[in-house]
């Protein structure tokens, strides 16, 4: 049932945004000025499907881990990130 589960969290997060685990993460990176973010996530029905747009309110950032998620594409907005020099995205579909 994989699928299902995948399917499932695809659905929650395009109804209700970024999942409450990323956005917490997220805030206490901005919060704590993080220069690393690490949105790995191995859980079926939590994994992100889309690039989670509060990142950028994290200008200083420099490493960002997405690994393990369902991310099928990023935003070209990506790129005014000017900080940002290592992108981890192992285990996405795209």
């Amino acid at each position: 049932m994989p699928g299902i589960s995948s399917d499932l969290g695809k659905l929650k997060q395009s109804l209700f945004g970024t999942p409450e685990w990323a956005l917490q993460r997220i805030r206490k990176a901005k919060e704590k000025k993080y220069t690393e973010l690490n949105l790995s996530n191995s859980e079926p029905n939590e994994k992100l499907v889309k690039f989670p747009e509060e990142i950028f309110e994290l200008p200083g950032l420099r490493v960002l881990d997405l690994s393990g998620n369902l991310i099928e594409s990023l935003p070209e907005s990506l790129s005014q990130m000017q900080n940002l020099t290592s992108l981890f995205l192992n285990g996405n579909p795209a």
